[in-house]
């Protein structure tokens, strides 16, 4: 009995990561379609690269990201997948991954 319920919460457990992992990133261009959108949603966007700190990258559409250790990418283009989070009653966009387009 032991065996069976070690079993299907395991199972349960791979459903839940590959639904997870296969989710599709909404594409945004813009802060204002953040207010759409609920947090722990995957999105995707891309832009110029005005401004960059340590933890953070601000884009030419307006749109402020923040991440650890992000590359150097300054002066230029990028496409980013993060995810959405509410802090302090304002949305934030966290990097997951970042591309630099030549």
């Amino acid at each position: 009995m032991r065996r069976i319920s070690f079993v299907l919460a395991i199972l349960g457990i791979l459903i839940l990561l590959v639904i997870l992992v296969s989710q599709k990133p909404i594409s945004i261009s813009s802060y204002e379609e953040l207010a759409n959108l609920t947090a722990n949603s995957k999105i995707i966007t891309s832009g110029f690269v005005i401004q960059q700190t340590s933890y953070s990258i601000k884009l030419d559409n307006n749109l402020s990201l923040y991440c650890n250790n992000c590359p150097s990418c300054k002066n230029k283009n990028v496409s980013i997948i993060g995810i959405i989070e509410d802090y302090n009653n304002k949305k934030e966009i966290n990097v997951l991954k970042i591309k630099i387009i030549r």
